[in-house]
């Protein structure tokens, strides 16, 4: 995890100290979690997400997906460049054509399966569960 903070510091072009004043957490303790002496805790991550919600936290944690979400949360691009940047919705998954409120597409009914649970843990330690098996522990 500690290689991933690093690389995220160096994505956002900031210094160790700079990235712990933003996220409002010691420098000391950002120190320790850059050199693997301590791995980061709840409410630095929360912290993280808090300042850079962009950034996505399960790569941050696992390694896993990419470093930002998906859909870029740059609030400084005309307003044209964010449509231009919004998935776009399948065909399939699109309501039909006219005003009928019957013909909007509702997703209430749709069944949905858990994916991923992440669980956090006072002492700052956490576990990944997928399909109900555990994946990795920070343990």
């Amino acid at each position: 995890m500690q290689e991933r903070f690093k690389q995220l510091l160096k994505e956002k072009n900031l210094t160790a100290a700079r990235f712990a004043e933003l996220i409002q957490v010691n420098a000391s303790a950002m120190s320790h979690i850059l050199n693997g002496r301590n791995k980061p805790g709840f409410d630095v991550l929360e912290k993280i997400v808090q300042a850079f919600p962009d950034v996505n936290l399960n790569w941050l944690i696992s390694g896993q997906g990419n470093i930002y979400n998906s859909v870029p949360q740059n609030t400084n691009l005309p307003e044209r460049d964010k449509q231009e940047n919004m998935p776009s919705i399948p065909p399939s998954l699109q309501p039909s054509q006219g005003n009928n409120p019957s013909s909007v597409l509702s997703l209430e009914n749709v069944p949905k399966k858990i994916k991923r649970i992440i669980l956090f843990f006072d002492n700052g330690t956490f576990e990944i569960y997928e399909n109900g098996m555990p994946v990795q522990s920070s343990e």
